[in-house]
């Protein structure tokens, strides 16, 4: 699914944007047990720190031994959700440790302030991952939908909507920033759909003969407050549709009268 592309997109620029990891992204959203999106990787101590503890000084993370290193890892492998991950160190590996294997005083001081809040963090951004990455998902109805019918003399033309998993985000927001993108998602206010128009031939009485014509425009990208589809898209699709079952129909009756 294109929109899969989307979502690595985004949450990568998210993970960025914090400062954590982005080489082990995984996500899986089927509203299911053990659903959700979480990540994993070697933690930048120093720009965390200086990031959620402000207080602290930028030294004392400079402090911390050479060999030091703040693991997010991977703890269960069924699950992707936000609690399936875990830190290689937590608050009781500093209870009753020698300040000296962390550096010196100030740094298990620093730590012990930075841990719970980076677990926190950490926790809160796999949900919100979660939570973005369906309404990615959501834009595109699940259901087919009949918009719109009408008749002429020979046709009955239907306009459809249908699910459409075949878009990336340069089709739907063109060359806006990543940040604006997210906003607008986050807003629930663009939908992205297949438009499917069908042109059947009728009789006098108006009872279905026979489909001509089928027209498929992907991609299209309009607000949730305004028409399907936009205004105008429908309008061409729909003559650009009836155009060609119009010389379907004229091609048939041609090879009906040289048979006859």
């Amino acid at each position: 699914m294109a929109h899969s592309s989307a979502v690595e997109k985004i949450f990568t620029h998210q993970l960025e944007k914090l400062g954590y990891p982005t080489g082990d992204i995984r996500w899986s959203l089927g509203y299911c047990q053990g659903d959700g999106a979480s990540f994993s990787g070697k933690l930048d101590t120093k720009a965390l720190g200086k990031r959620l503890c402000p207080q602290v000084q930028e030294a004392v993370w400079d402090g911390l031994p050479d060999d030091f290193e703040l693991l997010l890892e991977r703890r269960d492998h069924r699950y992707v959700h936000e609690n399936s991950t875990s830190l290689n160190y937590d608050a009781k590996c500093l209870e009753g440790s020698d300040v000296e294997s962390w550096g010196g005083v100030a740094q298990k001081v620093a730590l012990g302030q930075l841990l719970p809040l980076l677990e926190e963090e950490i926790y809160q951004t796999g949900s919100a991952l979660a939570k973005l990455g369906y309404k990615i998902y959501e834009m595109s109805p699940y259901e087919k939908e009949l918009v719109k019918a009408y008749q002429t003399q020979n046709f009955r033309v239907e306009i459809h909507r249908e699910r459409d998993t075949d878009w990336f985000l340069e089709d739907v927001f063109g060359e806006d920033s990543l940040d604006e993108i997210i906003a607008d998602i986050e807003s629930e206010r663009t939908e992205v759909a297949s438009m499917c128009v069908k042109v059947i031939q009728i009789d006098e009485d108006g009872d279905e003969l026979c489909e001509l014509h089928t027209e498929y425009l992907d991609r299209i990208a309009y607000e949730k407050s305004g028409p399907v589809f936009g205004k105008g898209t429908a309008r061409e699709v729909v003559s650009e549709a009836v155009v060609n079952a119009r010389e379907m129909l004229n091609k048939r009756n041609r090879v009906t009268l040289k048979a006859a």
